[in-house]
């Protein structure tokens, strides 16, 4: 229905094209013949521009085939954007510190009015790497590799889309209308963790722990055990239908599908169960 939707994951930094280009630019600089991320700015810039850059994709290997470039004119990466319209000064970007690098890859590919939130954020993150540790742009690649899925771009809580939060990460009475879809039954694990009497199982094998699916515990020896497992996911899954339940401010919407063809056959204590019997007695109070 063309409802916008927004979720924290989309907003991380190596989710963004524009910070993409930056990265793989600053790791061209370093290598210049580097034909895997060459072609991939390329291809980065393809996506960017809505334009075909296959035949100077084609030239990619020619370029970086050459020795490391001496004169500016014959570094591959400026040789090969120069094919598409696009100038790009290695040796003056070489020079410059690492923010400041940064900030001209921005200027040269029009990127500050692509994906403002994404290009501010990173460059803050540049300059705060800068603060606390160096410019050096190898080790900043280096560590920004391991930190870019933990990093998000600051996006106005303003913003008119619908937010998909998990229900932890969701803040009680934060937005006025929530919606909460259960689609199916939340999933346990089907295995469980059982301590016993060593020989208790297997005489002579000196085991004290086993890892069993809960299905075999049937008519065993360990059903009880069964039997605990399945009142902690029971009471689990209270607790969490609790939480979705006091997060909206003013109104709550729940979907929630029936987890059997029959639904009057549906585990009691089933979402749908636990539902249905409270509509029901409300329907009856009021």
């Amino acid at each position: 229905n063309d409802i916008p939707a927004a979720s924290s994951e989309s907003f991380r930094l190596s989710n963004s094209i524009a910070v993409d280009i930056i990265e793989t630019v600053l790791k061209l600089i370093l290598q210049p013949n580097d034909n895997i991320h060459a072609a991939l700015l390329l291809k980065r810039l393809e996506t960017l521009h809505q334009k075909d850059y296959s035949a100077t994709i084609e030239n990619i290997y020619k370029y970086t085939s050459e020795p490391k470039p001496r004169q500016e004119g014959t570094n591959p990466i400026t040789r090969l954007l120069s094919d598409i319209g696009i100038t790009l000064d290695v040796s003056k970007l070489e020079q410059l510190s690492l923010y400041d690098c940064c900030e001209e890859i921005v200027r040269i590919f029009d990127l500050n009015e692509i994906e403002t939130a994404y290009v501010s954020s990173f460059l803050n993150t540049v300059n705060n790497y800068c603060i606390r540790h160096n410019s050096n742009t190898a080790k900043f690649l280096k560590w920004f590799e391991k930190q870019k899925n933990k990093s998000y771009a600051k996006i106005s809580q303003e913003i008119d889309a619908v937010k998909l939060l998990t229900i932890h990460k969701s803040k009680g009475l934060e937005s006025p209308i929530i919606i909460y879809p259960i689609l199916t039954e939340r999933s346990h694990s089907n295995n469980i963790w059982i301590d016993f009497e060593p020989d208790a199982l297997y005489p002579g094998a000196n085991l004290s722990t086993g890892l069993f699916s809960m299905s075999s515990l049937q008519d065993t020896a360990f059903e009880h055990f069964l039997s605990i497992e399945k009142k902690k996911q029971t009471i689990d899954s209270i607790n969490l239908l609790y939480v979705a339940m006091t997060r909206p401010k003013d109104k709550l919407f729940v979907y929630c599908e029936s987890p059997t063809k029959n639904p009057e056959k549906a585990a009691t204590d089933s979402y749908y169960s636990l539902l249905k019997t409270f509509c029901r007695s409300w329907n009856k109070m009021s």
